[in-house]
Order: structure tokens, then C-alpha cells, then sequence
């Protein structure tokens, strides 16, 4: 528990900086520690107040700096999990517009394609990503996850087996044994 709260201090503090000095970086620094924190919230109240705080501070760095994708795509991310999840989601195909390449949003929609079990549209995302970044081994992974739901076990096998060799992370590992198990590997 300990090492969650040291996202709401690094945010807190964050804070303190881009109030002392709003520069544009210090800005920047509040919304990306107050994201972290929200990422890590599990409670409900707690996530909606990190929510805010981090859309506060990404919409004063895009108001200076609209170009600040990064921003967007963080900001839009907080509003998936509110009273209107179309808002995130409208951000996210904005940076897309402006950057049909940007991994960051092109990998939040692929995510929360899979979220509504939208497999085809979420492999189709991480594919693009892929595209220009073949090392990227997070969209290698939920591209995999994507064609085991999809049923298309030659392709996911295929995947999955160059996420096993790339990947290191115990946790992928462990998540790759369990869908080559539903695969029959």
C-alpha cells in the first residue's frame, strides 16, 4: 500500500512546483504524476479527484501547447472511466487525426476496443503500432491476446511465441503460458 502513496506525494508535490512556477514542463510534470496516481487509485472517489486533478493540469499544457499529444491522450484516458467515456474516446481519434501514428493513443484504443470485445478493431490498433514499431512488445502482447479471442490460433501462436522470446516481465510470461494453454500449445 506504502508504494502507492508515493504517486499521490511525487502528484502533491508536482503540484506545489507547477504552482510556484507554471512553466509549461512543471505543468506537464503535475499531469503525468497525477495520472500515475490515478492509474494506481482503487478507490473510487479517490480515482474521480485524481481524475480531475490530472485533466486540470494536461488541459493548462494543452492550452499552451495544444500540439502536446502526450497530454491528450493521458487526459483522455481519465474520462473513460466516467459518466461519459465517448469524451475520452473522441480525444483519443483527435491525436489520431492529428497523428495517425502516435502509439499512444493508437494503443489506448486498442485497449479499450478490448474492453468491449471488440478483438478485430483492438488487432487492428496494435497492428498500426507495430507498423512502425515492430520492438514494441505491449502491442506484440495484446495483439496476441487480440487473435486468441478472435479464434485465429496459428497467427496468436506465432505472436505470442516472439513476445515469449522479447519479454521478460514474469507477469507476461506467466499471462503467454496460460493463453497457449487455451491454444492447445
Amino acid at each position: 500500500m506504502r508504494s502507492f502513496q508515493k504517486f499521490d506525494s511525487a502528484a502533491f508535490y508536482a503540484e506545489k512546483v507547477a504552482l510556484l512556477s507554471p512553466a509549461i514542463e512543471n505543468l506537464m510534470r503535475a499531469g503525468d504524476r497525477y495520472y500515475e496516481a490515478y492509474g494506481f487509485a482503487v478507490d473510487e472517489q479517490k480515482s474521480k479527484n485524481l481524475g480531475i486533478k490530472t485533466r486540470e493540469y494536461y488541459q493548462k499544457v494543452i492550452d499552451q501547447n495544444p500540439g502536446l499529444l502526450t497530454a491528450k491522450a493521458n487526459m483522455a484516458m481519465t474520462y473513460v472511466n466516467t459518466e461519459n467515456p465517448m469524451q475520452g474516446i473522441l480525444m483519443l481519434r483527435e491525436v489520431i487525426d492529428a497523428d495517425p501514428t502516435n502509439e499512444l493513443a493508437l494503443f489506448n484504443l486498442g485497449i479499450l476496443s478490448m474492453r468491449s470485445n471488440q478483438y478485430s478493431k483492438a488487432a487492428d490498433r496494435f497492428r498500426q503500432i507495430l507498423a512502425n514499431n515492430p520492438a514494441n512488445t505491449k502491442a506484440k502482447f495484446y495483439l496476441g491476446v487480440s487473435l486468441v479471442e478472435l479464434g485465429d490460433k496459428e497467427q496468436a501462436s506465432k505472436v505470442l511465441s516472439e513476445v515469449k522470446k522479447e519479454e521478460k516481465d514474469p507477469a507476461i510470461q506467466q499471462a503467454i503460458g496460460e493463453l497457449e494453454g487455451r491454444l492447445g500449445n
